[in-house]
C-alpha cells in the first residue's frame, strides 16, 4: 500500500485494487469524534443507580472486571447503550442521505413526513389489531414505505426535484401529523399510553436480542449507503449535470430513498417496538481500453452489428500528446484530434456517417410539443452553433442530443448506435455536457468540483487513479484555473465559474462537448474570453463542439457550422457566411438588418448591423 503525495488538497492510498481519496483534516476530525463517542460510551455505561467508575467499566469491557459490573454491563446497560448508538447511527445515514437527495438540510425524516407516516402504521397495529412487536414493525415499515411513494409520487414532475420534495414531505408529514393525533384521541387510556411510549421513543428494556438484528442491518445497508454516495454528491449539482456525468438519477434517487426508509426502520425496530414493554420487561475497472475491448458489437437500428469507436480516455489515447496550448497554463493538455474523430464505424452512411445526429425527432414536455420531425447532422470536429428567438426549441434540441430528453418518436445516434442503447456512464465517457444551469455544492473547491468530472471513469474501489488525477490537473491548466485550485466556488466570478464548469467537463476526456448557452450572464470580456477558449479546444485539440448562443455576431464569428432554428425546425444550415443573411435575420428573427459581407478585419467574419426599430419600415431590405 502506498500513499500518493497531496494533490489538490487531498491525498490518496493506493493498493492494487484499491485507490480512496481523503482529506487529513477530515481523518483528523472523525477520530477525534470516535475517541469523544468511545468516551461517552463509557461514561454512560458507567452512570446508572449503580454508578460504576469510567476505570471500572474500561476494565470489565476488557474482561477484567468483577461478577456485579460484568452483569450490570453486559447484561443490563451496554445492550442499551449500543441500541441507542446504532440507532442513531442508522437516523444519521437516513438524514444525511435524504438531505443530499433534496439538496437542503431541511431534508431530514421527521420534517418532511416520512417519520409520521411510520408512526401511522404503527398506531393502526397497536390501536386496530393488537399487533405484537413483529406486527407493529411491519405496520410501521409499511406505511413508511407507502408514505414514501407518495411523496416521491406527488413531487415527480419530469424528475423529482428537491425544493419539490421538501415541500410536499411537510404537507404529506403534517396531514399525517393529525391522524396520529386524531388516532390517539379515539383509543383507550391504556392504548393511547402504549402508543405514546412508542411515538416517543425508549431505551428502557433493550437487550443482546436487539442488538444483533440492528447490526446485522447496519452491516448490509452502511456499504450500500457508501456506494451510493458518490452518485449523491454529482446528484448535488443538479440532474442535468448528474446525468450527463453518468449518474443514474431517478434510479439512484429511488434506491436512496429505499435505503434510508430501511436504515429508518432499522433504528426504529432496534428500540421502538420494545416500547411496548413495561420498565422492566425484557425485549420484545479494468483499465480502460480492456473495457473497450470486452463490450460486445452494438446493433445498429438496420440489425446490422458495428463496432463501437475507442472511446476518449484509453490507453491508447494515454500515449498521443502535445505542448500547444492557448498560453502558458495550458501546455501540458494533450492532443485529442484523433478522439474527437473517432475510430469509423464501418458501413456508415447518410445521417449516421458522423458521430453524432439525430433522425426524425419528435421532442416534447408533457403534452407541449417543441420540436417536430427534425433531423439534424453535427459535422465531425465542428464547432457548431445553434441560433434562433427564444423558445424555437434550441436548448430542447441539444437536451435530446444528450440523451437528457427522451424523444417521443425518432431517435438520436452517436457513433452509429442509438444513444438509448448504451449505458449512462458510457454516454458520459463520450459525450460530455454544460447545461444551462448548474448548481455548485455548498462549500465546495474548485479542485474537488473539477474532480467530479472523472465520475464515469471510476468505480467505487478504485475512485482516483493517476489518470484521474492528471486528467484533472490538465482539465484545470487548459482552462486557465489551476491558480483557483484551493478557492470555494460560490466566491469566483460568474466568467470563473464558467471555465471552472468547463474544466469539469474536459476531465470527463470526451471528445464531444454540448454547451448550453455557455455565456449567459457574463459580461462581453467574459463572454469573448470563454468562445476563444471553445475555440482553442476546437481549432487546436480537435473537439467536436454543439454550443446554443444568442448573440449572431458570436456565431458568426466562432462557428464553422451554423444551424438556425424557428418554431421547434431548422430553417437553415450550413458556413455562416452562406447561412446568415439579412433576409434570415429579418424572418427568423423580425429584425431588419445588414450583413457586412467584407471581411470583419479582426476575425475575417461577417456582421450583423441591426437597423433601428423605428427605421425598420423604411428600409425593409438592407442586405444590399
Amino acid at each position: 500500500m502506498t500513499a500518493a503525495p497531496e494533490v489538490l488538497h487531498r491525498r490518496t492510498v493506493r493498493t492494487r485494487q484499491l485507490s480512496l481519496r481523503f482529506r487529513p483534516r477530515t481523518v483528523v476530525v472523525c477520530g477525534a469524534l470516535v475517541v469523544a463517542l468511545l468516551t461517552l460510551v463509557v461514561i454512560a455505561t458507567g452512570t446508572g443507580d449503580f454508578p460504576i467508575s469510567p476505570l471500572d467499566v474500561v476494565r470489565t469491557l476488557v474482561g477484567a472486571g468483577d461478577h456485579i459490573n460484568d452483569f450490570i454491563v453486559f447484561g443490563l446497560r451496554l445492550p442499551r447503550v449500543l441500541v441507542g448508538l446504532m440507532c442513531g447511527i442508522a437516523l444519521g445515514m437516513a438524514g444525511g442521505i435524504f438531505q443530499s437527495l433534496s439538496g437542503n438540510p431541511l431534508g431530514s425524516p421527521d420534517i418532511v413526513g416520512f417519520t409520521s407516516g411510520s408512526a401511522t402504521g404503527a398506531l393502526l397495529m397497536i390501536l386496530f389489531f393488537g399487533g405484537g412487536q413483529f406486527g407493529i414493525a411491519i405496520g410501521a415499515v409499511v406505511s413508511g414505505a407507502v408514505t414514501t411513494a407518495l411523496v416521491y409520487a406527488l413531487a415527480f414532475k419530469r424528475g423529482a426535484q428537491g425544493y419539490r420534495l421538501i415541500l410536499v414531505g411537510i404537507a404529506v408529514g403534517a396531514a399525517l401529523s393529525s391522524v396520529n393525533a386524531y388516532l390517539l384521541t379515539r383509543a383507550e387510556v391504556n392504548d393511547a399510553q402504549q402508543a405514546a411510549v412508542w411515538l416517543i421513543g425508549s431505551l428502557n428494556g433493550r437487550g443482546w436480542s436487539q442488538v444483533w438484528p440492528l447490526a446485522a442491518a447496519l452491516v448490509v445497508l452502511m456499504p450500500v449507503t457508501l456506494w451510493l454516495g458518490r452518485g449523491l454528491d454529482v446528484l448535488e449539482m443538479g440532474d442535468d449535470a448528474a446525468r450527463a456525468l453518468g449518474v443514474r438519477v431517478e434510479m439512484t434517487r429511488g434506491a436512496a430513498a429505499a435505503r434510508w426508509r430501511r436504515a429508518d426502520r432499522g433504528g426504529d425496530r432496534g428500540g421502538r417496538p420494545d416500547r411496548l414493554r413495561g420498565a422492566g420487561g425484557s425485549a420484545p475497472g479494468p483499465p480502460a481500453d480492456r473495457r473497450a475491448g470486452r463490450r460486445a458489437a452494438r446493433r445498429r437500428p438496420d440489425g446490422r452489428r458495428v463496432v463501437a469507436g475507442q472511446r476518449p480516455g484509453s490507453r491508447a489515447a494515454h500515449r498521443r500528446r502535445t505542448t500547444t496550448g492557448r498560453g502558458d497554463d495550458r501546455r501540458d493538455w494533450r492532443d485529442l484530434s484523433d478522439l474527437a474523430a473517432g475510430e469509423p464505424v464501418a458501413g456508415r452512411t447518410g445521417i449516421m456517417s458522423n458521430r453524432l445526429a439525430a433522425q426524425d425527432l419528435r421532442l416534447a414536455y408533457d403534452t407541449r410539443v417543441v420540436v417536430e420531425d427534425l433531423s439534424v447532422t453535427i459535422p465531425d470536429s465542428s464547432f457548431t452553433v445553434v441560433v434562433g428567438p427564444n423558445a424555437c426549441g434550441k436548448s430542447t434540441l441539444l437536451r435530446a442530443l444528450s440523451r437528457m430528453l427522451k424523444p417521443k418518436t425518432g431517435a438520436v445516434y452517436l457513433d452509429g448506435a442509438a444513444i438509448s442503447s448504451y449505458r449512462t456512464k458510457e454516454v458520459a465517457r463520450r459525450l460530455g455536457l454544460l447545461p444551462q444551469t448548474s448548481v455548485a455544492p455548498d462549500a465546495i473547491s474548485v479542485a474537488d468540483l473539477v474532480a467530479r468530472g472523472r465520475y464515469p471513469h471510476q468505480k467505487l474501489l478504485r475512485q482516483w487513479s493517476p489518470a484521474d488525477e492528471s486528467a484533472v490537473t490538465r482539465a484545470m491548466a487548459a482552462t486557465g484555473v489551476s491558480d483557483l485550485v484551493g478557492r470555494y466556488v460560490d466566491e469566483l466570478s460568474g466568467g470563473q465559474r464558467q471555465r471552472v464548469w468547463l474544466a469539469m467537463i474536459l476531465a470527463q476526456e470526451t471528445s464531444i462537448l454540448l454547451l448550453d448557452e455557455p455565456t449567459t450572464f457574463l459580461d462581453i470580456g467574459h463572454q469573448i474570453d470563454m468562445l476563444d477558449l471553445c475555440a482553442d479546444l476546437h481549432s487546436e485539440h480537435g473537439y467536436t463542439l454543439v454550443a446554443v448562443l444568442h448573440d449572431l455576431n458570436h456565431a458568426c464569428r466562432y462557428a464553422t457550422h451554423l444551424i438556425v432554428m424557428d418554431g421547434g425546425q431548422i430553417i437553415a444550415s450550413g458556413p455562416p457566411a452562406k447561412v446568415m443573411t439579412a433576409d434570415l435575420v429579418r424572418d427568423v428573427f423580425g429584425l431588419a438588418c445588414r450583413v457586412i459581407d467584407d471581411p470583419d478585419p479582426e476575425t475575417g467574419t461577417a456582421l450583423i448591423i441591426p437597423a433601428s426599430r423605428k427605421s425598420a419600415g423604411q428600409v425593409r431590405d438592407l442586405a444590399g
